[in-house]
């Protein structure tokens, strides 16, 4: 198959409410789309969004590098066997030093291409799985009754698991959230705590000490340095989620952290999906879980990142992939939305008609 086209689109979408990415309040989420085109006209679409101070690259970084890259690629055939990402698509694309989410929208647009050749969808085409649909973890945000109304709602909705951010407005707030989430969850779902490397490793030792480990399925990120892990997990018990650490950490070295029992993996951070399965099968050979996760990109990059998770083949590890609903309109004309805590995984972007017009910009 030969790439015959591309062409970049810039989009904008509000968040429907005050969103904070480490205390900086986030009015809209920015990024590019691309679009490759075969010699059939079959489209595949991929999702560039940088994550502002969470990405090494920033959103102009990340159009100009694509559209340097388009003369290469155009009339290039796609590598035989691509969809294995065994390292076909590093042997093709690590001459270009791509940045991590340009890497990502890429190999999507690519695999979609492959998808729509082979009439699969895109679980199918890497995992070889008939899934319909993977579990969600229900992500609370802003003051506490607002989370805890958040969450009695999903738990209505069907959710047995949730991700609260911790560690921006002290301790007080904090436990008090997790206390009276406590209250409601009644054995009827797990939490997930995300500090994103907020505290020093005292302060996450007297934190955990104070909340304990019941119903706490592990923290993320309590704090940076990763070689005091097994000293925090020795005095709480409560398991560590490797996430920012991973951009830092070899595989080796992150599978061999003793109190940690997960990897949330983002390929926008990652950079890209190979790079991401490759992660998978180190953690599947050491009995760690996966979690594939969302950088807040729109529906056409959640499309993805659920058929991943379900290619992983952890259909029952709950995917962190509830960031649709902080924004106002999703970028699809028909939203890719959570239902009874599930993503269906059958949906794919197929044409430029599928997105509201009035989000996006063409650039190239």
């Amino acid at each position: 198959m030969k790439i015959t086209s591309c062409r970049l689109f810039q989009y904008e979408v509000p968040f429907q409410s005050k969103f904070f990415l480490k205390k900086t309040n986030i009015q809209a989420r920015q990024g590019l789309l691309v679009e490759l085109t075969d010699e059939n006209q079959c489209c595949g679409w991929g999702e560039i969004a940088p994550l502002p101070q969470f990405s090494k690259e920033t959103l102009p970084e990340a159009q100009r590098q694509l559209q340097s890259l388009f003369p290469h690629i155009k009339n290039q055939e796609i590598p035989d066997g691509a969809e294995s990402l065994n390292g076909k698509f590093d042997l093709w694309l690590n001459q270009y030093r791509l940045y991590p989410s340009v890497r990502f929208g890429l190999e999507t647009a690519v695999l979609n291409l492959l998808c729509r050749q082979n009439q699969k969808t895109l679980c199918q085409l890497l995992g070889n799985v008939i899934v319909h649909r993977i579990p969600v973890c229900g992500l609370l945000q802003g003051p506490i009754n607002d989370v805890i109304n958040q969450a009695v709602d999903m738990i209505n909705e069907g959710f047995t698991s949730f991700k609260l951010k911790i560690g921006r407005e002290g301790f007080p707030g904090d436990l008090e959230t997790i206390e009276s989430l406590r209250d409601i969850l009644h054995n009827q779902a797990t939490l997930c705590l995300d500090a994103n490397q907020a505290w020093s490793y005292e302060q996450a030792i007297e934190f955990a000490q104070k909340i304990g480990p019941e119903d706490i399925k592990y923290i993320e990120e309590p704090f940076a340095d990763t070689k005091m892990i097994p000293d925090f997990f020795a005095k709480t018990r409560i398991p560590v989620a490797l996430d920012e650490s991973l951009v830092t950490l070899s595989k080796d070295q992150a599978k061999s952290i003793k109190g940690v029992n997960a990897f949330i993996l983002k390929p926008t951070i990652l950079g890209g999906i190979e790079n991401t399965f490759s992660w998978i099968r180190q953690a599947q050979r050491h009995a760690l879980k996966t979690v594939i996760s969302s950088s807040f990109e729109t529906g056409v990059g959640i499309i993805t990142l659920a058929n991943l998770a379900a290619a992983a083949g952890e259909i029952h590890i709950t995917a962190g992939l509830d960031t649709l609903r902080w924004f106002k309109n999703d970028i699809l004309k028909s939203p890719f939305e959570v239902k009874n805590g599930h993503l269906d995984v059958r949906e794919n972007i197929r044409s430029i008609d599928e997105l509201h017009a009035q989000y996006i910009k063409q650039l190239s």
